[in-house]
């Protein structure tokens, strides 16, 4: 073997261990604007580091010594935080270095790449446990008072939605708020209904479980959530409850309506649209889609599948699957002025609030 196949070997190795190891009693992941606590690692050199104090924004980056991918996006990280506006973050690398082969892995991965970071080492993996960490690299921002800024994320090469590793950087040196939506990847097989943002939404007339006709022109000059779901989906009945308690309590404040759109495939579709919505005790309009022609003009392959359409009728955002923080995912559309947060939106929260 030889040396180069040999370091991707123990590389390969090490990383099914670390993963074993955060794995078997990882906390859920940190969420944004949560404090980190009191958490000390192991500096290669000098103190402990206190990541719940350190003084300073910084960005963590756990990985996994003498993998490419890792080191595209250290390196990535590094030439990001050399840019004077950003010269204000601390970078620390972190790895598990178990023993002392580990460390001395460590050491020479980080020499050989000139990451102008911090080398620590999370030996219990007790940091990577309480972050929340479950595969690598895992990366996040941190603030000068200790709170998480973003989810973990694995890349700071590619957009999660709108804004990039380096918006995010940017923001949190300037002490704004990041869109929690804007921490989500987009779903996998989301793609179709992803293009149709900034485009008018496909127009479409569907009766609801009652037999009364809905345009989707009917709700022009209303915010409106559109969701596909289906009866059968265990993350679709889930999410129902939480849909109609936003509806409660949003309406008035975002100018909001909602509408949910099921396939009616004959046989007995509508009846257990109507079961579903009943046990759930959803008031909003559920309507019933023919062949799966209007799934189909939204490119939904999965459900659910949800649409923010505003007042003008365009689409601005699209969920797959369901939202892990469903309150804080689903306001954060709303405050957003590039999304649902303009003028009337503001005037309802204003409204609201007198």
């Amino acid at each position: 073997m030889d040396n180069r196949k040999s370091i991707y070997a123990i590389a390969a190795a090490m990383a099914v261990a670390a993963m074993v190891a955060f794995g078997a009693a990882a906390s859920a992941q940190v969420a944004p604007g949560t404090a980190v606590g009191s958490l000390k690692i192991e500096a290669a050199s000098g103190p402990a580091i206190d990541l719940g104090s350190h003084g300073k924004p910084y960005v963590l980056a756990f990985f996994v010594p003498g993998r490419d991918k890792d080191a595209a996006q250290l390196a990535a990280i590094s030439k990001l935080l050399k840019k004077k506006e950003l010269a204000k973050f601390d970078f620390i690398m972190a790895t598990r270095g178990a023993n002392d082969a580990e460390k001395k892995r460590a050491r020479d991965f980080l020499s050989s790449g000139k990451y102008g970071a911090r080398l620590a080492f999370d030996t219990q993996s007790h940091a990577a446990k309480k972050l929340g960490v479950s595969q690598f690299p895992a990366i996040i921002i941190v603030d000068a008072s200790g709170a998480a800024r973003t989810t973990l994320m694995s890349s700071v090469t590619e957009k999660m939605r709108k804004r990039s590793f380096e918006d995010f950087l940017k923001a949190v040196s300037a002490g704004a708020t990041i869109p929690y939506i804007d921490l989500l990847p987009r779903g996998s097989g989301s793609e179709q209904s992803a293009a149709l943002i900034g485009k008018p939404a496909p127009a479409f007339s569907l009766k609801d479980l009652s037999g009364k006709n809905h345009k989707l022109s009917d709700y022009k000059g209303r915010n409106l959530i559109l969701i596909f779901w289906s009866p059968s989906c265990g993350h679709c009945m889930a999410e129902m409850p939480k849909i109609q308690s936003f509806l409660a309590a949003n309406s008035a404040r975002y100018n909001l309506k909602i509408l949910g759109v099921t396939r009616d495939s004959g046989d007995n579709s509508k009846k257990d649209a109507q079961k579903a919505v009943k046990e759930k005790m959803v008031t909003y309009p559920n309507l019933m889609d023919p062949a799966s022609a209007v799934m189909t003009d939204y490119g939904v392959k999965y459900v659910p599948s949800v649409f923010f359409i505003n007042e003008k009728g365009v689409i601005v955002e699209h969920l797959s699957g369901a939202a892990a923080q469903f309150n804080e995912v689903y306001h954060s559309i709303f405050a957003d002025p590039g999304r649902l947060g303009g003028k009337s939106a503001a005037r309802g929260a204003k409204g609201a609030a007198g």
